[in-house]
């Protein structure tokens, strides 16, 4: 009883904290993710340690990775890709590589990290967050405007290039555990023909319980379908992430998919704040200020990301000042950085 006691304790704290830290933050204009991160900071060790870093918030904030990656499934279209090909192809494959490619470099070269970990730091570096960078293009009525669309095209690539990282961190956790890469990338293509099989019966599925109207059954369908590809995944060694990805493509391709992704948003950003929260209570503030140049030279690195996304932006110059704010937008950092760079640090 004392434990349950302690556990509700604790997230009554966090709640609190983050309800106060982001609603100062939304208030100001800042991402409500900061104020997350600030309420992990201040309620952590390092900060009034009022709670211990617990596996059970780190555990219910993966929650909100898997969520996420399936909401990014369902926002993926294969008719959007072959619409923005050029650009998704062109520009998009630029950023991710060269990116990926710097970072990587530096990372092995001057931190001594592991080749396939350094691959995963420059990943975790190239990508961006879609939600926050959709919200903001939303936001400024955007979306169907010349640069939101070569945005749409940069963020598209990189949901594809997310793919190939987490497969790239299972293989590595597979080889650590005594699995070959082709036993990981047997298994991924198992999972992924066992989704595509089950496609027919979800998507019935979906629109019959969108055609009743219940929002409910609505609910328990999002998270069954978006939790329970989970266990597939688990199953057969690999991420859970790439799995509820791989299930919100399917659900996406069909009639359901607004009914699906409006009942799952609330869950999806309920625990991926959690996440961040988790985050923000493992952020050694002592040594991040005896290593502030390591923050510098993150900042230098996202500042390269922005010259290359400009740069292969061919109506930026002389463009209006909204244009160019728009075009930051591709620089913000993602919870499946987060992941990446926490896996490299676990195998490098």
């Amino acid at each position: 009883m004392h434990g349950v006691t302690g556990f509700i304790e604790s997230a009554a704290l966090l709640v609190c904290a983050a309800f106060v830290l982001v609603t100062i933050c939304s208030r100001i204009g800042v991402p409500s993710i900061v104020g997350y991160i600030l309420a992990g900071i201040v309620i952590g060790p390092a900060g009034l340690g009022l709670i211990a870093e617990s596996a059970a918030l780190s555990s219910i904030g993966e929650i909100g990775v898997v969520l996420l990656l399936f909401a990014l499934g369902l926002e993926f279209s294969f008719e959007k890709l072959v619409t923005l090909r050029k650009h998704v192809f062109g520009l998009g494959a630029v950023q991710v590589s060269v990116t990926t490619i710097t970072v990587s470099l530096v990372a092995s070269l001057v931190f001594d990290l592991a080749p396939v970990s350094a691959i995963l730091i420059g990943g975790a570096v190239a990508m961006s967050s879609t939600a926050m960078c959709l919200k903001v293009l939303a936001g400024a009525n955007a979306l169907g405007s010349a640069h939101g669309r070569l945005a749409i095209a940069v963020l598209l690539f990189q949901d594809l290039a997310a793919v190939a990282f987490l497969l790239l961190h299972d293989a590595m956790s597979g080889a650590a555990e005594g699995y070959g890469v082709i036993t990981v990338i047997a298994s991924a293509t198992a999972v992924v023909a066992a989704l595509f099989i089950a496609r027919g019966p979800l998507q019935v599925l979906a629109r019959w319980v969108a055609l009743r109207g219940d929002p409910e059954l609505a609910q328990l369908l999002a998270l069954t379908i978006a939790l329970g590809s989970t266990i597939v995944a688990t199953s057969a060694g690999l991420s859970p992430a790439l799995a509820a990805f791989a299930t919100g493509m399917i659900i996406g391709e069909g009639d359901a998919r607004h009914a699906v992704e409006n009942e799952i948003r609330p869950f999806r950003d309920l625990f991926v704040g959690i996440f961040f929260i988790g985050i923000g209570t493992q952020l050694p503030l002592w040594r991040l200020c005896r290593k502030f140049f390591t923050f510098g030279d993150l900042c230098h690195y996202q500042y390269g990301k922005l010259h290359e996304v400009l740069a292969g932006d061919s109506g930026f110059q002389g463009s209006s000042f909204p244009h160019k704010c728009h075009s930051l937008c591709c620089v913000l950092l993602c919870p499946l950085s987060s992941f990446l760079s926490r896996s490299s640090g676990n195998h490098g």
